[in-house]
């Protein structure tokens, strides 16, 4: 750090303090600081934490949401987000109140250049009063429409969490598809704020913390969704009219002296403090990329993308036409879920808004058995599979090899691979529940598994369920030289030291969370590696847990969700009529009286039957799989396999430092745990959830 010997003279013995800061992607922005108070004494005169953690989130992990979308920062300050986000192609407004404006006039004056050959823009700095009326606002909710909007530590004032939610819904009603990602430092005012939040019907999901050793405070990303029941409070704007101040950047004249100065010491080296800044951003985990390219962690094409249930669909800036799912084994160029590679294919986000997103993990939640070691088992590979096994391969690797050799050593191939999924076993109830489920407009449904597209596309195909979901997210497979090949989903590096290398689920969740406002969203699984996506999960969620596996083992997420002091109870509580009273704030809550007690009576008959149905079939399959493999000790074996599975995640999670982000994300969320055993009480509790969601 140094001084510059003009600015005493200039300004007595005040400075600005000037810098460059780190916005990923080889990029830096120039930020004038007041820490002097020469314009002022404001909470905002400098860069808070908060502000850069969100551009990292944004612009590193999830830059698809910036391109070509329409947004407001609220309480901009500086305008670091909102520069940031125009690097990455987003159309901005800042906003704060009047007392800021100079200020952020000077910093965009400092970044002209970069934010004039940008391939977004910044098209206006205005006041914008929290709370007022905004109905001749020139960037009104009517008028601008906004697709993202944006704070940072923008929580600090209880005396603002009304004004500011009242904003934000006035915003949400007119564009009900609107994003809302607030990053907040963890303190007492965020969880008042949140709390108030549902109070006035808002929905909200922590999606990330950040939590590095030069952070006194955790740093909280979060979701913030209009529910379908707001309270009268947030949708009432005072009746004063909002100030509509506005700045149109470098086309209004001369700008103010305060910033011809900073302007003119950047020329000449004079008329503020320079600090070298280094910067914690980081593009380690990252794809290489410039702004408008897709840099999205998640590098690899999906075998599906978000759609209307019974059909998957290709996006394009003009719309949707439909599209089969890609046949077993293809492999596609990388892109996001949104659709094409080309940044002006990417249509506006969420135009759709199902009002609840139903998450399926596939081995032993959607299908009973571990398709992985059930097929090999099947094709006759186990020996093989344990030698690998030995050498300590990671599991994605381990199955890639497992196909080859099963091909090189029995010459199994496509034909014999499909025979075996045929018989992976699937609880009737499950499957009635699906169909059921993919007929709903109100409902996104979507795979997200540590198997392979082959597999779950063939156990689909044989199960007629194919179509069935939104999108299958899993690792891609495709047949080379009549071999099954495997790769990961993840084909570089996600940074989560939780999740196996090949899949970090938290980070699907996320892209499906940025791509879609869901007012709910319900969470099957049983793994290690269904642990971190649950983390993101909010009061309004809920997460089924299996038990234990058939032999008894108990499973890893349930053990881990305990383990962090997230209290559960047993499903069938859930489904009991002493258990859904009047009043209770879940979808279940029109369930009362008769009707509670009708759909308790349908339940019990669909258990007995199904598990009737169940009982025959798995008895019709001993009796085909007999002159192969005995059904009993596969089962046994692949629910130990599973067991090592986990323990090679353990080993990963055993020196992260979970215990804070976890207590934090879970326990102050309190999403709602359910644990289960039998598939049938899964699939009847799912069906409950989605019985019949409010509309928006």
């Amino acid at each position: 750090m140094h001084s510059c010997p003009h600015a005493a003279e200039m300004q007595g013995k005040e400075k600005f303090l000037r810098y460059a800061l780190d916005v990923g992607h080889d990029q830096h922005l120039q930020v004038v600081s007041d820490p002097d108070n020469i314009l002022g004494q404001h909470i905002g005169n400098g860069i808070w934490t908060s502000a850069h953690e969100l551009v990292c989130f944004l612009r590193i992990q999830h830059p698809f949401v910036l391109r070509h979308q329409r947004v407001l920062e609220l309480g901009a300050g500086l305008g670091l987000a909102g520069q940031a986000a125009a690097l990455s192609g987003a159309n901005v407004i800042l906003s704060d109140t009047a007392e800021m404006m100079q200020l952020m006039q000077i910093n965009t004056q400092a970044n002209k250049q970069m934010l004039l050959d940008c391939p977004g823009s910044l098209q206006a700095m205005c006041v914008l009063q929290w709370g007022c009326c905004l109905s001749n606002y020139p960037y009104g909710p009517a008028k601008l429409q906004p697709d993202l909007i944006l704070g940072s530590d923008i929580t600090y004032d209880p005396a603002q969490f009304l004004p500011l939610l009242q904003t934000i819904a006035a915003y949400a009603v007119i564009k009900h598809d609107v994003q809302v990602i607030l990053a907040m430092p963890d303190r007492e005012e965020t969880s008042a704020f949140l709390e108030t939040a549902s109070k006035h019907g808002f929905v909200w999901r922590c999606l990330r913390q950040v939590q590095k050793p030069d952070l006194l405070t955790p740093i909280l990303i979060y979701q913030l969704v209009l529910g379908p029941k707001p309270s009268q409070d947030v949708l009432q704007l005072q009746v004063s009219p909002c100030p509509s101040s506005v700045t149109i950047p470098w086309t209004d004249g001369p700008v103010s002296a305060a910033a011809a100065l900073v302007s003119e010491a950047g020329q000449h080296g004079s008329g503020f403090t320079a600090a070298s800044q280094p910067s914690p951003l980081s593009n380690a985990g990252a794809d290489e990329g410039t702004p408008g390219e897709s840099s999205s962690v998640l590098g690899a094409r999906r075998p599906g993308t978000i759609a209307s249930p019974g059909q998957l669909l290709v996006q394009s800036g003009t719309g949707s036409s439909p599209a089969s799912y890609p046949s077993p084994g293809t492999v596609s160029p990388p892109q996001s879920m949104l659709g094409d590679d080309n940044p002006a294919a990417y249509p506006p986000l969420g135009r759709v808004l199902p009002y609840v997103l139903l998450v399926l993990d596939f081995d032993w939640s959607v299908i009973e058995e571990n398709s992985d070691t059930f097929v090999v088992h099947e094709l006759g590979g186990w020996e093989s599979f344990q030698r690998l096994k030995a050498q300590g391969l990671p599991w994605t690797e381990l199955m890639d090899a497992a196909m080859v050799a099963v091909h090189s050593q029995q010459g199994r191939r496509a034909a014999d691979i499909k025979a075996a999924c045929v018989r992976v076993p699937m609880h009737p109830r499950m499957h009635e529940v699906l169909q059921e489920a993919s007929a709903s407009s109100n409902v996104h449904m979507v795979i997200v598994s540590d198997a392979n597209t082959v597999f779950i596309d063939y156990i689909l195909q044989a199960q007629g369920l194919q179509g069935c979901f939104n999108a299958i997210i899993t690792n891609p497979a495709r047949f080379v030289d009549k071999a099954l090949r495997i790769s990961p989903y993840h084909t570089q590096p996600h940074g989560c030291a939780a999740c196996p290398p090949n899949l970090c689920k938290g980070l699907v969740i996320e892209e499906l969370l940025l791509q879609h406002n869901y007012c709910q969203i319900v969470y099957l699984g049983d793994g290690r590696g269904d642990y971190c996506p649950c983390t993101r999960l909010g009061p309004n969620d809920h997460i089924l847990a299996r038990q234990n596996y058939p032999d008894g083992t108990e499973c890893s997420l349930l053990q881990l969700l305990t383990e962090q002091g997230v209290p559960s109870k047993d499903c069938r509580q859930r489904l009991s009529p002493s258990h859904m009273p009047v009043g209770d704030d879940s979808l279940a809550a029109g369930l009362t009286g008769e009707a509670s007690k009708q759909e308790t009576e349908a339940f019990a008959n669909t258990t007995e039957t199904s598990d009737v149905s169940f009982a025959k079939s798995g008895q019709q399959q001993q009796q085909t799989d007999a002159a192969d493999v005995d059904g009993a000790r596969c089962q046994g074996t692949h629910a130990a396999d599973d067991q090592s599975l986990e323990t090679e995640q353990q080993s990963r999670l055993s020196s992260l430092p979970l215990g804070d982000k976890t207590k934090h994300s879970l326990q102050w969320q309190h999403a709602s745990v359910y644990s289960w055993s039998a598939a049938v009480d899964a699939a009847n509790l799912i069906q409950l959830l989605l019985k019949a969601p409010t509309q928006t």
